[in-house]
C-alpha cells in the first residue's frame, strides 16, 4: 500500500517529475512549491516522507527540516544540485535522514524511498 510522500521543492517540474515517478509505485504525492508552505503541509497532511530540497528562496532546506524536527516523526529525503560533502554534513546535522543531488535516476530514487519509508514502519 503506498504512503503519503510530501515533496518540497520550489522548482515546480522537480516536484511533478517525482510525483510522477512516486505515483507510479502507488503512492499519495503531495508539492509544495516553498518551504513555509511545505511546514504548513506537512502539519495537514502528516506525511510518511518527506522529500526536500535544500535551496529554496523563501527558507532553506536546513531550516525548514529543523522545524519538521519539531514536528514531526518523519523520515526525510534531502534533495540538492550542489551536493558538497559540506551540504551533505549539514543535511544529516539539521535531522535528516537521506541526501541525493540532483540529477538523480529514478530508480535510485524510488530505491531511497523505499529504504527510508521501510526504516520507518519499525
Amino acid at each position: 500500500m503506498g504512503k503519503k510522500v510530501l515533496v518540497i521543492d520550489d522548482d515546480v517540474e522537480m516536484g511533478m517529475l517525482i510525483e510522477m515517478v512516486l505515483e507510479a509505485d502507488g503512492h499519495d504525492v503531495h508539492i509544495a512549491n516553498s518551504g513555509s508552505g511545505g511546514l504548513e503541509l506537512a502539519s495537514e497532511v502528516h506525511p510518511d516522507l518527506v522529500i526536500l530540497d535544500i535551496m529554496m528562496p523563501d527558507m532553506d532546506g536546513f531550516a525548514v527540516c529543523s522545524s519538521l524536527r519539531e514536528m514531526l516523526n518523519v523520515p526525510v529525503l534531502m534533495l540538492t544540485a550542489h551536493s558538497s560533502e559540506k551540504q551533505m554534513l549539514r543535511s544529516f546535522t539539521t535531522g535528516a535522514d537521506d541526501f541525493l543531488g540532483k540529477p538523480f535516476g529514478n530508480a535510485e530514487l524510488r530505491a531511497r524511498v523505499r529504504a527510508l519509508l521501510r526504516r520507518s514502519e519499525y
